[in-house]
């Protein structure tokens, strides 16, 4: 019989026999998908499992464990804050910025990494979802007027006229007599299909408001259009004894709506602003994490309440099992 230390020493493992003498032998470890158990105890946990690392990657390269390559400093905000958010907004020119939200609500902005600008101070503790639609970068955080910008000029969409903000201006196709949208104040927004989908709202917590293509004369309106979200245009999801929905994800050409126990599908089914189809998946999974929803080889991850998931478009099932 044979007690095994589970740890390397160098490239050797130390091995004691029954007589308790310790002697070592050369191995050889070429299979490390088991990963990080941190679980189960020492002793019982599998070959291709170790207990303790740092640093180190398992699927860089086959049959090895490489070092982490690490990071970039990016720069320093010119305030002593904590960041919450990042996210990089492209202009049609292809200019791009990186966008950093910190935890006081302040949004920064950044072309070359090192100068950062102030672009909006928000309301504390509340992080921001953004999005970008029709060259702007769409701002939310569910209590805040929605705010647009372009890299220049930042507009706020509460239904005011474009010329109380910046006099004589408006963004394209508007008049700068003309009113905005009143932009529904909703925590997530996405993108689907050229509609903008804002969800959860302080007066429709389970609903997902969107925007159409045209007025109510058949002419081509932009998404800041004052006709653009009227309040008609909404979907309920209501089941889960009024669950507010917890995240939206843009997946396989359908938006994913998450409950906290419980997912739906919302699929359009043609080009009218009453063309959609709701499903719920069949599954008392769901998430509180709306930033944990990440598509990763062709799958739609999050994290639910005992671990992370998968989700294919049918099916939910467990991918953790540690």
């Amino acid at each position: 019989a044979y007690e095994m230390e589970r740890g390397l020493v160098g490239s050797e493992m130390c091995i004691r026999d029954s007589f308790k003498t310790l002697r070592r032998e050369q191995l050889n470890f070429r299979d490390f998908t088991g990963g990080l158990n941190l679980k189960t105890a020492p002793h019982d946990i599998a070959e291709n499992e170790v207990q303790d690392c740092q640093n180190v990657l398992f699927d860089e390269e086959i049959g090895a464990v490489v070092k982490r390559k690490g990071y970039i400093k990016l720069g320093e905000l010119p305030v002593a804050e904590v960041v919450v958010r990042l996210y990089t907004y492209q202009k049609p020119d292809g200019t791009r910025y990186i966008i950093a939200q910190t935890k006081t609500g302040k949004i920064y902005y950044t072309v070359n990494r090192k100068d950062w600008t102030l672009l909006v101070d928000l309301t504390d503790n509340l992080i921001c979802d953004f999005e970008t639609f029709e060259g702007f970068l769409w701002i939310t955080n569910g209590t805040d007027a929605v705010r647009i910008w372009d890299g220049s000029k930042l507009w706020v969409l509460d239904g005011s006229t474009w010329d109380s903000q910046h006099t004589g201006e408006a963004p394209p196709n508007e008049d700068p007599t003309n009113n905005s949208v009143n932009a529904p104040k909703g925590k997530y927004i996405t993108l689907m299909n050229e509609r903008l989908f804002i969800a959860n709202t302080t007066d429709e917590p389970c609903g997902i408001f969107f925007s159409r293509f045209y007025d109510d004369n058949g002419n081509d309106i932009n998404a800041y259009n004052a006709n653009a979200m009227p309040s008609v245009n909404l979907l309920r999801i209501e089941g889960e004894g009024g669950e507010p929905i917890r995240a939206i994800k843009v997946y396989t050409g359908m938006l994913v709506v998450f409950k906290e126990n419980a997912i739906y599908v919302v699929r359009q089914t043609g080009p009218s602003d009453v063309d959609f189809a709701i499903m719920k998946v069949p599954t008392t999974i769901g998430t509180l994490y709306h930033r944990s929803v990440k598509i990763f080889k062709n799958l739609l991850l999050f994290l639910g309440k005992n671990g992370i998931y998968a989700f294919n478009g049918n099916k939910v099932d467990k991918i953790s099992t540690k």
